[in-house]
């Protein structure tokens, strides 16, 4: 195991700090602050520091809980077409995994005698 460099600490709390910032601007007052593909970067950096040095893992970094509260007064909204995540998918083996799970699921769902469309967006 690495030892824990000042550097190391000040990024992971760093991390913490924007992320915990970003979610509570996205969550709760509904005024995102940074785009959703820098949110999962930095995410993933923070997970992997915490990969690498276990003991500054702590009960509230972002990695260890879920969002946060929503804000009240939004509509429930429902959706004709399912609309699926690709699970924070960054590369093509990712993508991949995701899909080959994706692709099990929905099928266990429809009759071997459906035709499946499947339609891609991508965020760049």
């Amino acid at each position: 195991m690495a030892p824990v460099t000042p550097d190391v600490n000040q990024r992971i709390q760093e991390l913490r700090r924007l992320l915990q910032k970003a979610s509570y601007a996205y969550y709760v007052l509904d005024n995102p602050i940074m785009a959703d593909a820098i949110y999962d970067q930095l995410y993933r950096e923070l997970q992997q520091l915490e990969t690498e040095y276990p003991e500054l893992v702590t009960s509230d970094s972002p990695t260890q809980r879920v969002g946060e509260k929503p804000a009240t007064g939004f509509v429930s909204v429902g959706h004709n077409i399912p609309l699926y995540s690709l699970d924070n998918a960054f590369n093509l083996e990712e993508f991949k995994q995701w899909q080959e799970r994706w692709q099990r699921h929905i099928y266990s769902d429809i009759s071997q005698n459906s035709e499946v469309n499947t339609e891609y967006v991508c965020e760049l």
